[in-house]
């Protein structure tokens, strides 16, 4: 299983911005990235494998992107941006 962490103090303010209902709903969506980052809610013409390390992906009902990257080697998952209307 992968484990995540923020990539800037900027990403992490960006998430401490966030409203208690999007704080919770970005914290369910990292849980379920945990296990496959690189297939999660992944569309058809997404590329998949090794050009897939950078995705975005909605949350809080599609209000919220979190744009991340999956590290294979130490199966981790850095947030680089979070975005929320």
């Amino acid at each position: 299983m992968y484990s995540w962490e923020f990539d800037t103090d900027e990403v992490e303010a960006q998430f401490n911005a966030l409203e208690p209902s999007g704080r919770a709903a970005f914290l369910k969506l990292m849980d379920a990235l945990m296990f496959d980052p690189a297939g999660y809610d992944r569309q058809p013409d997404e590329p998949a494998g090794e050009t897939a390390i950078h995705r975005t992906v909605k949350f809080d009902r599609g209000d919220g992107l979190v744009s991340f990257y999956h590290w294979e080697p130490d199966l981790k998952v850095i947030v680089t941006r979070i975005q929320h209307s």
